[in-house]
């Protein structure tokens, strides 16, 4: 995973949405590590693919965290490489630190149409996660 890559995503990110001086942390964890999290964070058992973590700070977004053993599944699974799964990934959790989130019909579809226009601006493809969900899940 080359750092520069994915820098360079987040910047488009927040140029996109007009926050160029605001910052967002990216980690990559491995399925055990995210298994931790997911159950301290949100009390849910087993690893997932993204968290965002949204921080009340002026100039820090958030965190977002990808597991790359997750990712790397899904990937296989919906047949693209895994730096481009995870430029979805990071697209979902950047959405969910600006307040996006899919817990309705309206709200998903907002969120989805919001990925689909990023995702085709980043990588030239729409590969939304909420799209690609039912082949992951």
């Amino acid at each position: 995973m080359s750092r520069i890559y994915f820098e360079a995503k987040i910047r488009a990110l927040l140029k996109f949405f007009k926050k160029t001086k605001h910052e967002i942390a990216l980690t990559f964890v491995d399925d055990k590590e995210m298994a931790r999290l997911n159950s301290l964070f949100l009390g849910k058992k087993g690893p997932t693919d993204v968290l965002s973590f949204p921080l009340d700070q002026k100039q820090n977004l958030g965190d977002i965290v990808v597991s790359l053993d997750t990712a790397k599944i899904q990937a296989g699974l919906v047949g693209v490489t895994l730096r481009e799964l995870v430029v979805v990934l990071l697209v979902h959790g950047f959405l969910h630190l600006l307040g996006f989130d899919h817990h309705n019909k309206n709200k998903k579809n907002r969120m989805r149409k919001m990925e689909s226009k990023l995702l085709i601006k980043l990588i030239g493809s729409d590969l939304s996660l909420i799209a690609l969900e039912n082949k992951i899940h």
